[in-house]
């Protein structure tokens, strides 16, 4: 039989009072993340679909470092390098991401960040991406609404781009204006292609998830090879440049 004692706190309230703030502390963390429970995500561009997974993470200074699978990137923009494949490049959100209780960061293909802060409310601004010279790219929160999202309703902010020369003045840039959406539980809603950022000014929408089966999704190798007598197969071929033939499947 226990000692009731006046004044003192019983250590078993003091355990789940714990236990109750790591868990809302986690909740917290995963809310408006670009990692979270319905990868893979798979996103489109025209009939381009680009996949996100996760292979890994480890923990880094109280953080996650999210390491995704890799994927063969075109780096053929890069500083008038001619035909640059990366075969051990990162998938549409990067290869490598640091996620915090504030924001995610990218690693793109040249080692810079781009980031995503999580906790803005509408009118903040905030430093999307830097050039190495110097200028940078702003992302401005104007706007939260809760509106459906692959079919579930969703709170979604919505950020606008704008580019700064060093002076602080607006400067012309291809991101300008172009806009992108985060949701609190399905993350990036639409998005760019993370990795080759500021290569290619071209706006991803989310189209479907893995966890659950949900929208337009990629298919795995077993559905691929699970032929049956009466199917029909649909090719389109497209020359993109002249030393190679790319071949997609319908």
């Amino acid at each position: 039989m226990g000692i009731y004692i006046p004044g003192k706190r019983h250590p078993v309230k003091k355990l789940l009072l714990f236990i109750g703030l790591l868990q809302f502390a986690n909740v917290s963390a995963q809310q408006y993340g670009l990692v979270h429970n319905h990868l893979p995500a798979f996103y489109v561009f025209g009939v381009e679909q680009i996949t996100f997974s996760i292979d890994s993470s480890s923990a880094f200074s109280g953080d996650t470092v999210y390491f995704a699978y890799t994927s063969i990137r075109d780096t053929s923009n890069n500083g008038g390098c001619d035909n640059c494949l990366d075969a051990g490049g990162g998938q549409i959100l990067g290869r490598v991401l640091l996620q915090s209780d504030a924001k995610t960061s990218i690693i793109n293909f040249q080692g810079d960040s781009v980031h995503y802060f999580r906790q803005t409310m509408p009118g903040e601004s905030y430093v999307f991406y830097q050039y190495p010279n110097g200028m940078r790219i702003e992302a401005t929160h104007f706007q939260s609404v809760y509106e459906e999202v692959l079919g579930t309703m969703d709170s979604v902010k919505y950020f606008s781009l704008q580019a700064f020369g060093l002076s602080g003045d607006s400067v012309d840039n291809d991101f300008n204006g172009e806009v992108f959406q985060l949701s609190q539980a399905h993350g990036l809603v639409s998005t760019f292609d993370n990795y080759l950022f500021p290569l290619l000014p071209y706006r991803y929408e989310l189209s479907g998830f893995s966890n659950p089966v949900s929208g337009v999704y990629g298919i795995g190798w077993k559905a691929v090879f699970n032929i049956d007598i009466g199917d029909e197969f649909h090719i389109r071929e497209q020359q993109d440049q002249w030393f190679y033939n790319e071949v997609v499947l319908h």
